[in-house]
């Protein structure tokens, strides 16, 4: 589907049906600043690694479902208008890795997934606004059951990554921020990176690593609650 204005899916879509590839969904909004919604379901069950893949440019709302058995999923919002933003209420599988995206922006483009993200290999979350005091705030679980995930926010040194879900990995959790940060629980298999660029890192839940333990905050007063335990064989705060 290629729209250009109001992009609105209330209902639920299957493709590839046939089990034959190369199918998948694409939805692609190309108006700025246009809003796109997507209430039903989006799911892709063939065995041969079709897309589906959402690209806005334009206020971003997915309230449904999307599973992808063995294919990527894409979520991008490359607007770059007042008033953008990329709010994820439902349940992204996929078989075979996960982006979620915000592009580069100069105008506040805050990142809010509220869902679960689930998949085999590595899931990406990554928001590039530059505004002051953006943010990106997760409090669905994110989990990858074989590869790495990675939470990646940049922009402004006032910006803000707020984690209340748990970040899940076979092998390793990386989380950036370029602003301040308040995370809860990670656990990885093998490393948790944690670098944050901001004044501020509350650790707010338990941090568990199979190997190695780094958070990098050099600036940043970093306070760990009562939930808040660091647990690794090897620890290295800097």
């Amino acid at each position: 589907v290629n729209a250009n204005g109001p992009l609105t899916v209330s209902g639920n879509v299957l493709a590839d049906t046939d089990g034959a590839g190369g199918g998948g969904i694409y939805l692609i909004n190309e108006a700025a600043g246009a809003p796109t919604t997507i209430s039903g379901n989006l799911r892709v069950p063939a065995p041969f690694g079709s897309w589906i893949y959402v690209r806005a440019l334009g206020p971003l709302t997915i309230a449904g479902n999307l599973g992808n058995a063995s294919g990527f999923v894409d979520v991008r919002n490359e607007g770059t208008g007042a008033g953008n933003f990329t709010d994820i209420s439902g349940n992204i599988i996929s078989g075979n890795g996960i982006h979620v995206g915000n592009g580069l922006s100069a105008a506040p483009n805050p990142l809010t997934i509220s869902g679960n993200l689930t998949s085999g290999p590595a899931i990406v979350i990554d928001n590039y606004g530059t505004a002051p005091s953006n943010t990106t705030t997760i409090s669905g679980n994110v989990t990858s059951t074989g590869g790495d995930v990675y939470v990646n926010h940049f922009g402004s040194p006032t910006g803000m990554l707020t984690v209340s879900g748990s970040l899940s990995a076979w092998g390793d959790v990386e989380v950036f921020s370029a602003g301040h940060a308040r995370i809860g629980t990670l656990d990885a298999g093998f490393n948790i990176l944690a670098t944050v660029r901001g004044t501020s890192l509350a650790v707010d839940g338990p941090w568990t690593a199979g190997d190695y333990l780094r958070v990098d905050a050099p600036l940043a007063t970093t306070r760990l609650t009562p939930a808040g335990v660091l647990t690794a064989p090897s620890v290295d705060l800097v």
